[in-house]
């Protein structure tokens, strides 16, 4: 009887054993299973964000796209507005003995204007808001003028001018940078050099290349 009782307690002991580890395994499956869930749900995630980054990255180039291409309409519509303004008046003022004066100041005018309308499209290219575009273009307009005074000064030799327009641009891109930032400005300034190449040089502005190529000489 005695070992009966005993073969029934080992018996139960291995049973409730056995129960146990089916306990443990069933737990430890789900706990797998979570596991799994929980990685897909965060992968799932990662993916909805990064594809919300790149729609948002996808507006914000239409937007810029977009003011850009009406920062360059208002332009032409500005030029062409100002030259017809231009035009009428003076055809109102001349006279048979100034015409030759009326034709060379229009022409002058003129390239004023393309220079002008020039600049607010490389302002544009460089991505610069309205405010930095006028005060870059303020900065530029200040130094054309101490360039122009420079070059004009006869008392001052070939050597003389070239290093104080060098001179001059080192400070006009100081100027800039202190507006932009320097990886801007560098920005601006490859955006300018490229418009030249393609559209031919802005008379006012044609010491700043000429200075520069002085200035990476020198250096």
């Amino acid at each position: 009887m005695k070992r009966i009782f005993l073969l029934c307690a080992a018996a139960m002991c291995l049973f409730a054993a056995e129960a146990q580890t089916t306990k443990k395994g069933k737990k430890s499956k789900k706990t797998t299973i979570s596991a799994e869930a929980k990685a897909k749900a965060n992968a799932a995630k990662l993916q909805e964000e990064r594809q919300q980054k790149f729609e948002e990255e996808r507006l914000e180039r239409m937007h810029y796209d977009s003011v850009r291409h009406e920062n360059e309409r208002l332009a032409d519509m500005r030029l062409d507005s100002e030259r017809v303004a231009f035009k009428e008046t003076k055809f109102k003022e001349i006279d048979s003995t100034n015409k030759e004066t009326w034709k060379s100041a229009s022409i002058q005018k003129e390239n004023a204007l393309k220079a002008e309308r020039n600049r607010d499209l490389i302002a544009s290219k460089a991505n610069l808001g309205p405010l930095q575009s006028r005060q870059v273009r303020d900065i530029n307009q200040t130094y054309n003028d101490k360039a122009k005074a420079v070059t004009d000064n006869a008392s001052l030799s070939e050597t003389d001018k070239q290093t104080q327009l060098a001179a001059l641009n080192t400070e006009r891109r100081d100027k800039i940078k202190a507006v932009l930032g320097k990886a801007r400005e560098r920005r601006y300034e490859k955006e300018r050099k490229e418009f030249v190449q393609k559209n031919g040089e802005d008379t006012e502005a044609a010491w700043i290349d000429q200075s520069s190529m002085v200035t990476t000489k020198s250096n």
